[in-house]
């Protein structure tokens, strides 16, 4: 018997190559963002992909199944149809979760091809089997056998592009160049498989029970209903693309600035406005309140400084002026410090970045500096000599822990008077055997030294043998010369 001669619609073989083509690209960039996302939205991405990619290869064969033309009317059994889509989509979902998965072997990617290849095959021929017509059909074992290995092998290299090729900083030239082969090779197998059946004239009458026939309306409908599935995925995943870059964007920014907020050497909370109550502190406010994260965030502003601070940092926010107040640890420490307010935005709510600056230590510095000019201008007023010397002594030695200290007042030519001494008496003696220009010069401040002189090593730094010797016997450590000032002048 003489098998139906059959010709093809190339306008529609190549319809159906391009819908291959574009359905190749947009499994890439699926690929993309599956492999880019977590948990259910990786699964939501996984079955919408694999929906989308597989409306893309059977439009492709379907398209491809209407550019057959026989000399006979032909319906499709529409549950059929149905079942060669699901193969389609089945195939499309083992694809997108082989390729999606952070470390692919070769092992994952013979199993996914054998899977896909046997998806697509069965696609193909139920396809074929959904076709309702007055012939019987009938197979060419070889062409059969090679349009199933062509199937797996497509799959293969279709598989190992798709994830060599599924980062999404890859070119977008390079995507199409991998869909434009993937495209030519996926209706390579539909084209094999169609020139493997041959139909015979039959005289029974086809069963066109739940079959329609397909008219170039309803073609018509499929091809654009898939272009818009395949063109509604591609720009879903564009649009969530841009947003996870810039959800990217913000985490990376939110990461560095809490990195900053952590490692600055400068005790930074922050707190809500409405309520006071903190709700971060970094590394350098634990250490200097000695308060833990977590009793931090149990804590209110008020916990640490009164209401009324919090006032007047509030009118200085605008002016960025810094607030000194004192705050006492609850070890017993008082701590000077600058306080400095800045308003911001935190988790979507007003907040308020508290700035603490220790001073405690310039304002100790800037204290005795003020005792020592007040202390030296009182020694020319009326007050006993003696004990503004004997204070003096007992401000250094408060400063100086464990030292002995003594005060001697030098003037041109002779040792003027040793008061307030707490060293021993012949030590003393000693030292009245020195002249004031030797002890000065030998020291290296001149007799009209006009500021602070501080000899840190009185040993090392002595240049006047009798007076070194002298200082190593008695164990005289450092020294110190001021000028003694009335009403600016020195004296």
């Amino acid at each position: 018997m003489v098998s139906i001669p059959a010709t093809y619609d190339y306008r529609l073989v190549i319809l159906s190559v391009l819908i291959a083509i574009l359905a190749s690209y947009v499994a890439l960039d699926l690929a993309g963002r599956v492999t880019a996302t977590r948990n259910q939205a990786r699964f939501a991405w996984l079955v919408g992909g694999a929906i989308a990619m597989g409306a893309g290869i059977w439009s492709m064969h379907y398209t491809g199944m209407l550019a057959f033309r026989l000399p006979l009317r032909v319906s499709y059994h529409v549950p059929t149809v149905v079942l060669s889509l699901l193969a389609a989509i089945f195939a499309s979902f083992v694809a997108l979760f082989v390729v999606s998965r952070r470390r692919v072997t070769v092992l994952h990617v013979v199993a996914g091809s054998v899977l896909m290849g046997a998806g697509i095959a069965t696609m193909h021929y139920t396809g074929m089997a959904a076709m309702r017509l007055a012939a019987h059909h009938h197979y060419d074992p070889g062409l059969w056998l090679l349009s199933v290995l062509l199937a797996v092998v497509i799959s293969l290299a279709a598989l190992w592009l798709t994830f060599h090729f599924r980062e999404e900083n890859k070119g977008r030239v390079f995507k199409i160049a991998v869909a434009v082969v993937m495209g030519l090779a996926i209706p390579l197998m539909h084209y094999t498989g169609m020139a493997s059946v041959s139909y015979m004239p039959t005289n029974t009458a086809p069963d066109l029970s739940n079959a329609i026939d397909i008219s170039v309306l309803a073609n018509s409908a499929v091809i654009l209903i898939t272009l818009v599935i395949l063109a509604s995925a591609l720009l879903s995943s564009l649009v969530d693309r841009r947003f996870s870059a810039q959800a990217r964007a913000l985490a990376l920014s939110e990461q560095r600035y809490q990195h900053l907020f952590e490692s600055n050497p400068q005790p930074t909370f922050v707190f809500d406005l409405e309520t006071l109550r903190f709700l971060a502190a970094n590394y350098a406010a634990i250490d200097k309140y000695r308060f833990s994260a977590k009793e931090f965030l149990a804590m209110k502003f008020t916990h640490l400084h009164p209401a009324e601070v919090l006032g007047r940092l509030l009118e200085t926010a605008q002016s960025g002026l810094p607030l000194e107040e004192q705050y006492q640890r609850k070890d017993g420490v008082l701590l000077d410090l600058e306080l400095s307010l800045r308003t911001i935005t935190w988790a979507g709510k007003p907040a308020g970045l508290l700035l603490a600056n220790d001073i405690t230590e310039r304002k100790r510095t800037e204290q005795m500096e003020t005792e020592r000019r007040n202390f030296l201008e009182s020694i020319t007023q009326n007050q006993a000599l003696e004990d503004n010397l004997q204070q003096l002594v007992r401000i250094l030695e408060n400063q100086i822990q464990g030292a002995l200290c003594s005060v001697l007042l030098l003037k041109p030519g002779r040792l003027c008077q040793v008061a307030a001494s707490t060293f021993a008496k012949d030590m003393l003696l000693g030292m009245e055997a020195f002249r004031s220009e030797e002890i000065a010069s030998a020291l290296g401040a001149g007799a009209d030294h006009k500021d602070l002189f501080f000899v840190e090593d009185f040993s090392a730094s002595c240049a006047h043998r009798e007076l070194r010797d002298w200082a190593v016997a008695f164990n005289l450590k450092s020294c110190w010369f001021a000028p003694v000032m009335k009403s600016g002048v020195q004296l």
